[in-house]
């Protein structure tokens, strides 16, 4: 290599890191080339998005456990807790099974806000991932629908709407 390529990639250097960037080479499958490439672009723009997916793929490579709790600790926070609105379905007995993931309905999340929840069913959901956890729009609608009868229920004589 002469002297001007190599002052032309000493000087290419210097301005990546200046980026605070660097170039480097990797080994990997053929079929993930792209992906890679794309993560590294991803990765370098230095955003939010960056970190974040920054976070997820050193979580997942690092093989940290993940995070439960947090969709629990948010029912429990909300303002339905002690309203006990009482959401009845008909119930079936079904077999036993080992869910991996689990969606919501409304009479799991009627039972979570009461001020006297099922223990079991406290034990269950703490043990499962926030990732695993979901609520349908449908089961939010519904809420809305029971927690909105509530407050006209409870509306006072001057018209005045009260939630309690």
């Amino acid at each position: 290599m002469s002297g001007s390529q190599t002052r032309a990639i000493q000087n290419y250097r210097a301005r990546l890191s200046e980026r605070g960037l660097a170039r480097f080479e990797v080994l990997g499958r053929d079929a993930d080339r792209e992906l890679i490439r794309l993560l590294a672009r991803r990765l370098a723009e230095n955003s939010p998005e960056s970190a974040r997916i920054r976070a997820a793929v050193s979580d997942t490579i690092n093989g940290k456990p993940a995070k439960k709790g947090g969709i629990l600790a948010a029912l429990r926070r909300s303002p339905l807790v002690g309203a006990d609105i009482e959401f009845t379905r008909h119930h079936e007995e079904g077999r036993e099974i080992e869910l991996q993931w689990a969606i919501f309905s409304t009479n799991i999340l009627s039972n979570v806000t009461k001020k006297e929840p099922s223990a079991t069913l406290m034990t269950w959901i703490a043990d499962r991932t926030d990732e695993d956890l979901f609520i349908a729009s449908l089961t939010v609608a519904e809420i809305q629908r029971g927690s909105w009868r509530t407050c006209w229920q409870a509306a006072d004589f001057s018209g005045e709407l009260v939630c309690r």
